[in-house]
């Protein structure tokens, strides 16, 4: 079962079970058992968690309900075609801290679930033809992961929401050729990088990756019929 799929059996345990900000979950052992999943995924699946802001883990005591975020923040209406370069200058200013601190504090389980992520993306890429919006989703996954391995959950927050004004502004620029696998090829270093724990080099591949993303979506705006990018 991919990861997403088990953190909707955890949204929905968390609903069922009625539980509430400030609520612990279940062990990791206990919880893997009760959704009947393997324990490497429930870890991808809690980190993506963490970094939407719906739990929060706190290292030796276990995963909480979180508090929701602010109301005001994520009720941003969609940006329209000229707020896009802002959305890439934040997204540069985050996500390339996140690397770095990612590579520092990942551990094992962290390294594990950003390769399961990024074997995901290959098998959605190499498909014939490939689901974009599947791939797109995938893409989303990995950089919320990064975000959630750098354990600050304020810059989890924050890259959530620009991932959401991106998507509700947007299409995805992976339908411009040549886009899936440079993507692919900019996700596998930012990995490795991280793996190795050299923030420097993670730093650099990130801010490779997300310059890449903000040309490959400004010449999509520039097509005709491309006002949304």
């Amino acid at each position: 079962m991919l990861h997403a799929r088990v953190a909707a059996e955890i949204e929905r345990f968390i609903r069922t079970q009625r539980l509430s900000p400030g609520h612990r979950l279940p062990s990791e052992r206990e919880l893997a058992g009760i959704l009947q999943v393997g324990r490497s995924s429930l870890r991808e699946a809690i980190a993506v968690l963490s970094s939407r802001g719906v739990v929060r883990v706190r290292r030796g005591h276990g995963i909480y309900v979180a508090e929701p975020s602010p109301a005001p923040l994520l009720a941003e209406p969609a940006p329209t075609p000229d707020d896009l370069e802002q959305l890439f200058d934040m997204r540069e200013v985050l996500e390339v801290a996140a690397a770095g601190w990612a590579a520092q504090a990942a551990t094992e389980d962290d390294i594990a679930a950003l390769r399961a992520t990024i074997a995901a993306l290959d098998a959605e890429a190499t498909a014939d033809p490939p689901d974009l919006e599947r791939l797109q989703e995938l893409d989303t996954d990995f950089h919320l992961l990064v975000a959630a391995v750098a354990r600050n959950r304020f810059l989890a927050q924050m890259t959530q929401l620009l991932h959401r004004m991106l998507a509700a502004g947007m299409e995805t620029t992976l339908s411009v050729p040549g886009r899936i696998s440079r993507s692919r090829r900019s996700h596998l270093r930012i990995a490795e990088a991280i793996a190795s724990h050299d923030h420097l080099a993670a730093r650099t591949a990130m801010r490779e990756h997300i310059r890449e993303a903000r040309d490959a979506a400004l010449r999509r705006r520039g097509e005709p019929g491309g006002d949304r990018t």
